[in-house]
């Protein structure tokens, strides 16, 4: 690893760190990865449910980091009738009616 100035750092202390900074950064980038992938994949199927999402819920999803409640959220969309009340525990959520599909 060098620096601007064209040093080249050999230290086992500073590559080490170095090393460990990087990898922290890498899982950190791919942990926002999947979460953003989770948060668009809950709007593409209430999109293709025909369910409008609000302005607020879709910053709300999309601003979620974490996977537990992004994978709830996930699993929500596919049972939902509707997103009033989308932020609930699933429980709480209705199912489709049977009848009318």
């Amino acid at each position: 690893m060098s620096s601007a100035t064209g040093y080249k750092f050999k230290s086992e202390p500073f590559l080490r760190h170095a090393a460990e900074g990087e990898a922290r950064g890498r899982a950190e980038g791919e942990a926002r990865g999947r979460a953003e992938g989770t948060a668009r994949a809950i709007l593409v199927v209430l999109a293709a449910r025909g369910l409008a999402v609000s302005e607020e819920a879709h910053e709300r999803i999309m601003a979620c980091r974490d996977i537990g409640t992004l994978s709830g959220w996930l699993v929500s969309a596919t049972m939902c009738e509707s997103t009033d009340g989308y932020f609930g525990s699933p429980s709480s959520l209705r199912r489709p009616d049977a009848s009318r599909t």
